[in-house]
């Protein structure tokens, strides 16, 4: 939908309806709650309505509570389905349309007099803008069809369009009539204070001489048991009309995108027209938490770098970073360029994604400030300090000491003292002393409305008549200070400014994006000072429209009515409808649910936000994210509760992982499993008695104070839950499938090796020398980073793909209080299985594991092959992956009991002893496992990496007794150098380009590489002379199908590189990693996309649910149960 030719019309909603709908709605009796929807007709004429009828664009809750609370609360919701520019379009006209009253009254006690008396410089300042805005949307015409900067700042110019013209549809009489141009004065507000500095004059409302401007504590609590996130507004009190907002706009980050913006829900606090916070303070969808203190300029020649052309007012800034950013390092990246030199502030960005509550913190970005003044930007990552004094306070003075010098800091400490000190101004000591009495939310927001100028020591000043000032305390209130005081300069005397509010936040809070907040001026230390009240103020004549009289609010955590309450009414009118409440969930692809132990002992699977009744206990509960049309994965995470039983949690987890997937997980049982046997009766028939003689087997050894046996048995509780998850979950025209069908799933790739062994005539099925995976374990110069990554080679058909996470907090046997290791994992999967299949596993342990398939040509040693005393592949994996404390541990574990079945070489990578840029020790680094039947061989690999800077894993053995006993020197003999360890086509690639890696990208792009026409290593003594095998990713379906081939591997089959995924050292922290789903592009993205629709194997290879073409890019998933 283009929202340049939309035609706007409004209907105006009786107020009987309204009142009706507020009552259903709110959840606060005394607050009035409006639910307003943007509905487009065939026409796309935009219409807000009260009703959800016709093409939903978008919606907006808004809840006037400003006397109840001293906040007014405003939601809005875009469509996903509609474009980009007419979500921004939606959102800002919903906002103008529903809070028009108020932007009026705003605009009345703020700007109304602003030229008065000013024209001159009014002239300036809309040539100034004009010039800015002209050369702003010149970039955008010309960048934002890829540019995901530039087409973020054009929604942001939309997003105004829109509020500019809601505003315009709900004038009413006796308003005032705005301009576009006085919006974008409104969310600039805090830029012109500068800009006033620029043309050399005044400010109607210009900042007091060494004025503060907003206090911020970071507080981290003993142990990291939570991490608190506050910040105090200091303005004038005219401003006090407060309106918390929440945006959840789903924005694409470019228009060539399908990925989501991180940041696509944002709440914060702000003021009626404002598009951004201006406070400012945060919380994002991403994981971030962003606020910042005003730093002020004293160096009047800086002010020569503000110019029109080239940058940009904070507020599109800060909207776009806070939406693009992944991590604090990025948002200073982004949110550095174009600085415009005025708002001048210390950025303050907290990664909540990189913490956990008493669990060990980070080394590097968990907290980045950055420090903005005309024509110098500084960033530093202070998250060792942070951590080390277990606080970081910001009260308006530059803590980089190049910003503190440039803006002129310095020398007003020499000239007034402390006060403009880093170190010793009265906050910065006040902080100091206090912090160490926060010990949760409460004393978090003590502190933070503090105020005791009467009797702090540290609120004296020595040259003050009376000897103190209110604005020096965390909270100021200078209204309180002696208005025929004495003071040395402006700021510690009296004015109609102080702190107008308080918000806190805590890691618990974060996670649903809320925050407690608390408006008005402060009531000091024990509420001792009293509430602010104008009809009593000295400054009673100063305009201040729509504002409460008197200030005694309490504070307050809202409740967002639209994830909450419009959800809840569809379940209400289902239920009405004998329809399960948990069918609710279904609307939306984000689902959330729990298992829930009842008091009979039966696990039920329970909404979200299901009520927990008296002996009844939650076992775990799993958020399941479909992204797989948009990014080709799904998201799967699931947590269990420690106060369950283990077999409980292995249970739940399986059972709620069936029940989310269960549709997915027939699709990719029905793209893969289905015709096994197809042709294949009598094999299967030894199978199926190999598969139940081995379980037996397993079953009898059965050990609960064993931990390895402790572990495999929850392993097959967890399949139990899976299949009963699978039942449970399933639509009702998807066919049943049996305990075996999801145990098979399991273990397919096991399956190929055990029907050779069992019938050596079903080698037929197999295709010698296919590649099957690529890994690179690169360690960067200086030990600046170790990038392990890990390339999947499989048939198209396995392409229905989710990452997932398993935080199962299980002991480690019966009898032991002690946790497993490996109890938090994150890997690559597929529907159905509870291991990761490719293999790729992160683990809390600090262990990487993964591994490329090995092949065993020596018929003779399938004899090795039994169901009694083995145990499969992707058991075996899973339980070392839970019980090993180090590379060692692992191998010991995992060579247990070998299967000789799916055979593998492994690497096993401890990030736990490894520290960026320190030299790495000389063992336990890296370790390396092959197996084959009958054999297993290992060493560590540690010296060799330092040696070589990288270690390269592509299906062919390592150790020489593995090489020749699994008969892969005979294939070399036959076949020449593609069986080769060391002359093999991705060895040889994979030794020339390795130096060319020096970051995470860069690995990326590696891993993805594919130039088969022209590379000479990925020529053949073929028919045309080169194979898309012969390559680091594979794209064999790019062969020609009449070409001939030495080895039917290097010809034309529906099989590939469906994958990449890339880790780091700062990524494994959090158990992430970047990946892209689906067949290669190739180098420079040369070869195009795989599509379903393009290609021979559409009608030949079965992939249903899957995407038609595979065109994504990269994503780095955010963890967020």
């Amino acid at each position: 939908m283009s929202v340049k030719n939309i035609a706007i019309v409004a209907f105006l909603v009786s107020s009987a309806v309204i009142v009706t709908l507020s009552k259903l709605c709110s959840g606060h009796g005394d607050d009035q709650n409006q639910i307003f929807y943007a509905i487009a007709d065939d026409d796309n004429n935009i219409r807000i309505r009260h009703t959800e009828d016709g093409r939903f664009v978008g919606k907006a809750s808004y809840t006037r509570s400003l006397n109840v609370t001293g906040w007014d609360y405003l939601e809005i919701l875009t469509s996903i389905k509609v474009d980009d520019a007419t979500q921004a379009y939606t959102a800002g006209l919903l906002e103008g349309y529903v809070t028009a009253d108020l932007i009026n009254m705003y605009w009345q006690n703020i700007f109304q007099n602003f030229c008065d008396g000013r024209a001159d410089l009014c002239v300036k300042l809309d040539k100034y803008l004009q010039t800015n805005k002209n050369w702003i949307m010149s970039q955008v015409t010309e960048k934002n069809e890829l540019d995901a900067y530039w087409h973020q700042v054009g929604l942001i110019y939309k997003q105004l369009d829109g509020l500019y013209d809601g505003y315009k549809l709900n004038t009413k009489e006796g308003m005032q009539s705005l301009t576009w141009e006085n919006f974008f004065w409104m969310n600039i507000q805090k830029d012109l204070f500068n800009l006033c500095d620029v043309f050399n004059s005044s400010h109607p409302h210009k900042k007091q001489f060494g004025a503060g401007s907003c206090s911020v504590l970071i507080k981290l609590l003993p142990e990291s048991k939570e991490l608190f996130f506050s910040h105090v507004t200091e303005n004038r009190y005219e401003t006090m009309l407060r309106i918390q907002k929440r945006y959840r706009l789903n924005y694409k980050e470019s228009k060539s995108s399908y990925q989501l913006v991180l940041g696509h829900d944002i709440t914060f606090s702000s003021y009626p027209g404002c598009l951004y916070s201006m406070d400012d303070f945060y919380l994002i969808s991403s994981g971030l938490a962003v606020t910042e203190t005003t730093i002020s300029v004293y160096n009047p020649q800086l002010w020569a770098y503000v110019q029109p052309i080239g940058q940009m007012m904070v507020f599109i800034r800060v909207m776009v970073a806070n939406r693009l950013a992944s991590d604090g390092l990025a948002w200073t990246k982004l949110f550095k360029q174009h600085n415009s030199g005025t708002y001048n502030s210390q950025w303050l960005v907290i990664n909540y994604s990189l913490f956990r509550p008493g669990r060990k913190l980070p080394r590097r970005g968990l907290l980045y400030v950055l420090e903005q003044i005309p024509g110098l930007v500084e960033t530093c990552d202070v998250t060792e300090p942070f951590t080390n004094q277990t606080y970081w306070a910001s009260y308006n003075v530059p803590f980089l000491q190049m910003i503190s010098k440039a803006s002129g800091q310095d020398d007003m400490v020499k000239r007034y003292g402390n006060w403009f000190s880093y170190q010793d101004t009265p906050r910065a000591r006040i902080f100091a002393r206090d912090h160490v009495d926060v010990m949760d939310v409460p004393s978090m927001l003590r502190l933070m409305r503090s105020n005791d100028f009467r009797n702090d020591p540290e609120s004296r000043c020595d040259s003050c008549v009376p000897p103190y000032s209110a604005e020096n305390a965390i909270s100021s209130r200078n209204d309180l200070n002696d208005k025929d005081g004495v003071y040395p300069f402006q700021a510690l005397g009296y004015s109609n400014r102080g702190a107008i509010d308080a918000k806190v936040t805590s890691y618990i809070t974060f996670k649903r994006l809320k925050f407690l907040a608390v408006s008005g001026p402060t009531w000091g230390t024990g509420g001792h000072l009293g509430g602010f009240c104008w009809s009593k103020s000295r400054a009673a004549n100063v305009s201040h429209v729509g504002l409460p009289d008197c200030w005694n609010f309490k504070p307050k955590l809202h409740k967002w009515h639209i994830n909450r309450t419009m959800l809840s009414i569809r379940c209400i009118l289902l239920s009405l409808l004998s329809v399960w409440a948990l069918q609710c969930s279904a609307l939306i692809k984000n689902q959330t649910l729990l298992a829930v132990k009842k008091d009979n002992n039966r696990i039920t699977i329970q909404p979200k936000l299901y009520i927990v009744k008296p002996k009844e206990i939650i076992i775990a509960k799993a958020k399941y994210v479909d992204r797989i049309n948009s990014t080709g994965w799904g998201y799967l995470e699931i947590r269990t509760s420690e106060k369950a039983r283990d077999e409980d949690q292995a249970y739940g987890a399986g059972y709620l992982e069936g029940t989310l997937t269960a549709d997915l997980i027939y699709s990719h049982w029905f793209n893969t499993a289905k015709g096994y046997c197809t042709d294949r009766s009598e094999v299967c028939e030894q199978l199926k008695d190999y598969m139940t003689t081995n379980k037996d087997w397993i079953k009898s050894k059965s050990n609960e104070s064993d931990p390895y046996w402790y572990q495999i048995g929850l392993y097959y509780k967890q399949l139990d839950g899976l299949y009963d998850g699978y039942m449970r979950g399933k639509s009702p025209d998807t066919p049943d499938l049996t305990w075996d069908d999801l145990y098979w799933l399991n273990a397919l790739d096991d399956l190929g090796d055990l029907s050779i062994a069992l019938d050596p005539s079903e080698s037929r099925h197999c295709v010698p020398g296919s590649g099957s995976c690529s890994a690179l374990i690169k360690l960067l110069p200086g030990n600046k980073d170790m990038l392990v990554s890990h390339v999947t080679w499989s048939g198209y058909e396995t392409m229905l793909r989710i990452q997932k996470r398993y935080s199962l907090r299980y002991r480690k046997s019966k009898t032991s209080d002690k946790l497993i290791r490996g109890f938090d994992m994150s890997f690559s999967s597929y529907p159905g299985g509870i291991q990761s299949g490719d293999d790729f596993y992160l683990i809390s342990s600090g262990l990487t594991t993964m591994e490329t398939t090995i092949e065993n040509y020596n018929n003779s040693l399938w004899s090795n092959v039994k169901p009694v005393g083995q145990i499969l592949e992707f058991v075996r994996a899973m339980v070392a992956n839970r019980l090993a404390t180090n590379p060692t541990d692992w191998v010991d574990i995992f060579k247990l009991h070998n299967s000789g079945t799916y055979n593998n070489q492994w690497m096993i990578v401890n990030y736990a002893a490894f520290q960026p840029g320190s030299p790495l020790p000389s063992r336990d680094v890296l370790h390396v496992l092959e197996q084959i039947p009958g054999h297993v061989m290992h060493d560590d690999f540690t010296g060799h990496l330092i040696n070589q800077t990288y270690w390269a894993s592509y299906n062919v053995p390592y150790f020489p007794f593995i090489f020749n006993i699994s008969g892969n020197n005979d294939m070399e003999q036959r076949y020449g150098l593609w069986f080769s360890y060391s002359d093999s086509p991705r060895a040889r690639i994979f030794a020339r380009d390795h130096i060319k890696i020096h970051c995470s990208n860069c690995m990326l792009h590696l891993m993805r590489s594919n130039n088969f026409t022209r590379d000479p290593e990925s020529r053949c003594n073929c028919s045309p002379p080169y194979s898309a095998e012969n390559a680091i990713s594979a794209r064999n379906d790019l062969n020609p199908a009449n070409g001939t081939y030495p080895i039917e591997a290097l010809g034309h089959r529906s099989h590939g590189a469906t994958d990449v995924k890339v880790t780091s050292s700062q990524l494994f922290q959090q158990l992430q990693f970047k990946a892209v789903s689906g067949p290669t592009q190739g180098s420079n993205n040369s070869l195009g996309p795989f599509c379903w629709s393009k290609s021979d194997f559409n009608d030949k290879v079965s992939h249903l649910g899957q995407p038609d073409c595979f065109n994504f890019k990269p994503v780095l998933h955010q963890w967020s149960l």
